[in-house]
């Protein structure tokens, strides 16, 4: 039997009122929206002020509804980078079926509405990169559907509320790269959820708790760039899931706990800028097998450099730089196929025999090799030729102030991505090996305080990407190459305390990147002053003493 034509007409008006009634948006939620609209002083984009009544309030811009209930509800606000300007208006307090609030990336300034506090379903709440000031609301406590808080890049200030210890389901707390005093609260230990704690970049004080140790799913800790101080904790080696570790730049002290480094998880380990001593274990490579990165340096770390570190097949960055490391530099580093930093300078290591120096031809493996640094060590005898077999793709290669003798290999010439080479303060003889003309890569030539004899070679008017070059207190001979001329970017040049003779080429006084330094002091150059010195008018500092 058919339907009545009347009940259906009913039906479908039941249902389009039904449908009207579910869509329509709160009242309340759009009067906050638009109180937010108001705080707002400057919207370069125009993406808030196409908020207004006329369009229904689920579409405007950054807004997004729940059709679970009617009215139906604002349940989240996303508008990032939009480079908005003004004050961050309480009446978001209003919108209590808010789930997700995301107001990164402006430029909000005066202080963090408590009233936030009163949104019961908030889950996510997202106010960095702003200007914001005041303090961290204490009020933010009664979140508790909160997992993710993030108020990092602003300028707040004051403690750290130990009231956050009570957000039982937060996952994530940042609020690095503020103002924030005081101490770490210990009562974070008690954030049983939390996988990321980031305070880094404060004025934080105080010590490490050792109720930190509790977060047992804690993958990520970033306590850098602080005034923490004391030991580190050794509870901290509970932190099982712990992948990144972070805690440099502080003035944190004592030796690295032997826990941390049952850490097997453990990718970073990054504790540099400190006043930590003690050993490396033997078998640190061993028992951090997935360790990516190491770095310790500036600290007042001893002992030996393990050699265990090449069972760390993950390693791309080892910085033991500035500590106290002594004996030999491991010769099976070029195990480490991911290697690409590697950075021993300023300690007593030492290279006294031939086989010392294995290290070298070791490294030759790593292909991905891009920083080789090895500075202000006891390194003696002649650089092997094996340098040139390097990575193609080293652009940092220092080991200035040794005790290096011999010539200066050739074969460095192949490393055609250089763009440093420094080699000061050694015992290097010889002449400059005309090859280095094939560095075309090159940006700072650093060879003052050797024994270098010999002209300076014509190829180096190759290094046309060449802006630092300090040959001085040498004994290099001959003419100023007029190929200099060809070098347009150099902005410092020191050939001071040498041997050279002739004129001054005027083409080296015609570069007009020389915009900073040039010293051709204590020399035996002759002639007259050419008159292109005349426009070397933006020069900071030039010295032609002992011009004869």
């Amino acid at each position: 039997m058919e339907r009545p034509p009347s009940l259906v007409v009913f039906f479908l008006f039941f249902l389009q009122l039904q449908l009207q009634l579910f869509s329509q948006p709160s009242e309340d939620d759009q009067s906050a929206l638009l109180a937010f609209k108001a705080s707002i002083s400057s919207d370069p984009s125009g993406t808030i002020a196409s908020w207004n009544t006329s369009v229904p309030l689920c579409q405007w811009a950054g807004v997004t509804c729940t059709q679970q209930q009617q009215p139906s509800r604002v349940s989240a606000l996303v508008l990032e980078h939009l480079s908005l300007a003004g004050t961050l208006s309480p009446s978001l307090a209003n919108l209590t079926q808010l789930v997700t609030l995301r107001l990164s990336g402006y430029m909000l300034t005066g202080q963090i509405p408590s009233a936030l506090g009163a949104i019961p379903s908030l889950a996510l709440l997202d106010l960095s990169s702003n200007g914001l000031q005041g303090n961290v609301p204490a009020q933010l406590h009664t979140l508790s559907n909160l997992t993710h808080l993030n108020l990092s890049r602003n300028s707040l200030a004051g403690p750290i509320p130990s009231s956050l210890g009570t957000l039982n389901l937060l996952a994530s707390l940042d609020l690095s790269s503020n103002n924030l005093t005081g101490q770490i609260p210990p009562q974070l230990g008690s954030l049983a959820s939390l996988i990321r704690l980031q305070l880094s970049s404060n004025a934080l004080q105080g010590a490490i708790p050792p109720s930190l140790g509790n977060l047992a799913r804690l993958s990520t800790l970033d306590l850098s760039k602080n005034s923490l101080r004391g030991e580190l904790p050794p509870q901290l080696g509970n932190l099982s899931s712990l992948v990144f570790f972070k805690v440099s730049n502080n003035m944190l002290s004592g030796p690295i706990p032997s826990s941390i480094y049952n850490l097997t998880a453990l990718n970073d380990l990054v504790v540099y800028t400190n006043l930590l001593s003690g050993e490396l274990p033997s078998d640190i490579g061993t028992s951090l097998p997935n360790l990516r990165v190491l770095s310790v340096y500036n600290n007042q770390l001893s002992g030996l450099v393990p050699d265990s570190l090449a069972n760390a097949s993950s390693l791309e960055e080892i910085d033991l730089s500035q500590n106290h490391f002594s004996g030999k530099i491991p010769s099976n580093f070029g195990m480490l196929k991911n290697l690409s930093w590697l950075a021993l300078e300023d300690n007593q290591l030492e290279a006294r025999e031939a086989s010392d120096r294995d290290f070298i031809q070791s490294l030759t493996n790593c292909s991905l090799l891009d920083h080789l640094s090895l500075d202000m060590n006891n390194l003696t005898g002649n650089l092997p030729s094996s340098v040139g077999n390097l990575s193609k793709g080293l652009t940092w290669l220092s080991l200035w102030d040794n005790q290096l003798t011999g010539e200066i290999p050739p074969e460095i010439a192949n490393l055609v991505n250089l763009n440093t080479l420094g080699l000061k303060g050694n015992q290097f003889s010889g002449k400059i090996p005309n090859s280095i003309g094939q560095l075309s890569n090159l940006e700072a030539l650093i060879l003052f305080g050797n024994q270098l004899s010999g002209g300076i070679p014509s190829s180096i008017g190759n290094l046309t990407r060449l802006n630092e070059c300090y040959l001085n207190h040498n004994e290099l001979q001959g003419e100023i190459p007029s190929s200099i001329g060809s070098c347009q970017n150099l902005n410092i040049l020191d050939l001071s305390h040498n041997h050279l003779s002739g004129s001054i080429p005027k083409e080296l006084l015609s570069l007009s990147s020389l915009s900073y330094y040039l010293s051709l002091s204590h020399n035996l150059l002759s002639g007259a002053l050419p008159p292109e010195v005349g426009r070397l008018q933006s020069l900071s500092y030039l010295d032609l003493s002992f011009f004869f």
